[in-house]
């Protein structure tokens, strides 16, 4: 099988058989793993350069792809690179009539500013969606128009695929204090593009090791919001993830956005299209923070540190 995180740590599969399977029986249960920490653990920001010269080691001679956007994800992901001193190109998805441009000039301030090196491959969404969508999401199982777009840019290159996926999506469940990592099916088609092609890569580099997503549920700032967003009505991660990241890297400030919220239409109709197609690939894995931390908790630490924090 092809290697996607450090040892294949992360899985899934279903009814807690994660071989990172495709989907057959369509009343069998989304699940999910993670592989133990088996070092102590570094503050985030170290953990993620340490994830990056991971890569490194694990693309050999490959040539280094960073599949970046122009969102916030991606660029801190790219920042770590240029820290460590990392060779790498820049591989974008232009989208024909400027769907994308949002983020476009955002990612091409951070090239300019660092003069990298960067692969731009414009794409026709509306002829992409029409002719080749299906083929691309049929083949990963994928419900979203939006991941096969990747998929596409991914193809035009040889070498080693980084992207900056997998960041935990933290949410607190409805009028109460408890906080849970959600993952939802869908996501993994990102993943299966890997498996389909057989190919190596990081297709996810936030959690592309258990030490760099333990490491960011330890940060202060994740851990008061555990303790206290209930206080403060948190409902999810996103904001506290800005601020974390910006602890370490200048970044500048920006709107969530993806290209296709210009073309919503398109979006919608394909999305139904897709769930038409595999509806049953619409499951969301739902663990509770603390039991996250139990599966990823090294036995060479102790409970003293970032677990104190945790509800």
């Amino acid at each position: 099988m092809a290697v996607i995180t450090k040892n294949n740590h992360y899985r899934f599969g279903y009814d807690h058989v994660n071989n990172c399977q495709f989907r057959r029986p369509e009343d069998s249960n989304y699940t999910l793993e993670f592989g133990k920490c088996d070092r102590k653990v570094l503050p985030f920001y170290q953990e993620a350069l340490a994830t990056a010269r991971l890569v490194k080691e694990h693309a050999g001679t490959q040539q280094i792809w960073l599949s970046c956007s122009g969102g916030i994800d991606s660029e801190f992901m790219a920042r770590c690179f240029l820290q460590e001193g990392i060779s790498f190109k820049v591989l974008n998805a232009k989208f024909k009539y400027g769907y994308n441009k949002y983020d476009q000039e955002h990612l091409y301030r951070f090239i300019q500013k660092y003069n990298l090196d960067c692969t731009t491959i414009e794409i026709n969404i509306e002829n992409f969606l029409d002719t080749e969508l299906l083929a691309y999401a049929d083949a990963t199982q994928s419900v979203s128009p939006q991941f096969p777009v990747n998929m596409k840019l991914w193809d035009a290159v040889d070498g080693y695929i980084v992207s900056g996926h997998g960041d935990p999506i933290i949410r607190r469940v409805p009028y109460t204090k408890d906080f849970f990592l959600q993952v939802q099916e869908k996501e993994d088609a990102i993943f299966r593009y890997f498996l389909w092609r057989g190919r190596d890569g990081c297709p996810g580099f936030y959690n592309y090791t258990p030490e760099i997503l333990l490491s960011f549920i330890m940060e202060s700032e994740v851990s008061r919001m555990l303790l206290f967003g209930y206080n403060a009505r948190v409902s999810h991660i996103a904001g506290t993830k800005e601020i974390v990241y910006s602890k370490s890297c200048d970044l500048a400030k920006r709107e969530a956005a993806t290209g296709f919220e210009h073309i919503q239409h398109l979006d919608s109709k394909y999305r139904t299209i897709l769930l038409e197609r595999h509806s049953q690939a619409s499951s969301v894995f739902k663990i509770p923070v603390n039991k996250l931390v139990d599966q990823l908790w090294p036995d060479c630490m102790t409970t003293e540190g970032g677990a104190k924090y945790l509800p």
